[in-house]
């Protein structure tokens, strides 16, 4: 029988009582008790609890008007004179409602994600999101997404879901077209199964640019030698595709005591103002490179920065860099923890996490600091443990291969010395003899 329930929350607090990261060292977690009413076991709704009001008195008439529409049937009858909306111009309107807290390129992936989903499904008219099997259909299409020639990653589909399931609800909620949000079930792709992004080391970092210089394909009306100070800058300021493509010459100061690239923060994701000092060896190049720019024009024009991970992906298959490493794939976001690695190496936790403009140290230690296999036995080495130490010399660590060629070059070297004191053996097969049993 429907009823009222109240949810919880959990999160997790620190000492001092705010809010942190699950998984924090020393943390507490705390379960709290939503101020909304919810209303539970609806008829034709399942397990899914609709939010209803904060007062009581009003959750319950809610609840009472919604279980007399079940009881009559009207729940899933669609209103004559909206029945045959199209969906189009309404998906159109969410656009605009979504860009009003967004920027635009998030607004263009979620209004393109919504439609992907209504093509793929051929929902045409309102009455097509009044179908009991709506959610069945519309989840089936979200995971047949991540199977395929032109798969994507679980991640991806996941998202697809869940703007095509802020549609329905903003029909329910916000234009009261749908008497509840029939994607509300869905079962969707796990995000924390997509690929971890890697950071590049130095010598593939040099290794990028050097190639990127020297290419004479241009992507998206991008040049090569565009694309190199690009990846440069980007590796040096930690800033992303998005707030790169805003930058333009008046916003680098390189004359300052500290040469500086500013943006404003309408142009960060976080909406505040950043300022990222400029290492000496980019700011020589810049000078150069931004001499006969216009001031006011971005520096890297164009739509490239919507397809910055495959411009990224083109220019390090073109280096011979590989793309995965270790389960770890290299985007265009493997710059920002290409730069969070190399500081974390040499500057304090707190300077890095400043740099990289972050709001946890845990956020820029946890995800976007990489330690690679040779710096973990370093530091490992370096242990003060109990023991005598392996005697190591110029022949440590070299493989087998490597070994047998130096003893062919020293046997070389050696026959060559005898030959010259007039004390050559008869037959080369005595020294031979000789390196086998040891002599």
């Amino acid at each position: 029988m429907a009823h009222l329930v109240r949810q919880k929350k959990t999160y997790y607090v620190d000492v001092a009582g705010k809010r942190v990261p699950r998984g924090t060292p020393g943390a507490k977690k705390v379960r709290e008790k939503l101020a909304k009413w919810y209303g539970a076991s609806i008829p034709g709704m399942g397990k899914k609890r609709v939010p209803l009001a904060t007062d009581k008195r009003v959750a319950q008439k809610l609840l009472d008007d919604m279980m007399q529409r079940a009881e009559r049937g009207l729940a899933l009858m669609p209103d004559l004179s909206e029945a045959g909306q199209a969906l189009g111009p309404l998906v159109e309107e969410f656009g605009g409602t979504v860009a009003r807290k967004a920027k635009e390129k998030h607004t263009k992936a979620v209004t393109g994600d919504v439609r992907k989903v209504l093509a793929g499904r051929q929902l045409i008219t309102l009455s097509d999101l009044r179908a009991k099997d709506l959610a069945a259909r519309v989840e089936s299409f979200v995971w047949s997404l991540v199977e395929g020639e032109d798969a994507v990653g679980p991640a991806t589909a996941a998202y697809v879901g869940k703007h095509a399931r802020s549609f329905t609800r903003w029909l329910w909620r916000k234009r009261r077209l749908l008497d509840f949000d029939p994607l509300a079930g869905m079962d969707l792709p796990s995000q924390e199964t997509q690929q971890h992004r890697r950071a590049l080391s130095a010598e593939e970092l040099a290794a990028l640019i050097d190639a990127t210089d020297a290419s004479t394909k241009a992507f998206r009306f991008l040049a090569g030698p565009d694309r190199a100070v690009l990846y440069l800058v980007a590796v040096a300021t930690s800033y992303r595709s998005g707030e790169l493509a805003k930058l333009t010459p008046a916003y680098f100061d390189l004359d300052a005591d500290i040469p500086v690239v500013r943006l404003k923060g309408r142009h960060t994701k976080n909406k505040k103002p950043a300022e990222q000092p400029l290492p000496p060896a980019v700011v020589s190049r810049l000078r150069a490179y931004l001499a006969e720019r216009p001031e006011a024009e971005p520096v890297w024009p164009g739509t490239w920065s919507e397809r910055s991970a495959d411009m990224l992906k083109a220019d390090l298959t073109a280096a011979g860099v590989p793309l995965l490493v270790d389960d770890e794939s290299a985007l265009f976001h493997s710059l920002r923890h290409t730069y969070t690695t190399l500081l974390a190496r040499s500057a304090p936790v707190k300077v890095t996490q400043e740099l990289a403009r972050h709001s946890t140290t845990v956020l820029t230690l946890g995800r976007y600091a990489h330690a690679s296999m040779k710096e973990k036995a370093e530091a490992v080495a370096a242990l003060p443990l109990p023991g005598a130490a392996v005697p190591t010399g110029p022949f440590a660590g070299m493989t087998r291969a490597d070994l047998e060629r130096v003893a062919e070059m020293l046997l070389v070297s050696l026959i060559a010395s005898l030959g010259r004191a007039g004390d050559t053996p008869r037959d080369t097969h005595e020294v031979e003899s000789g390196r086998d049993s040891g002599g």
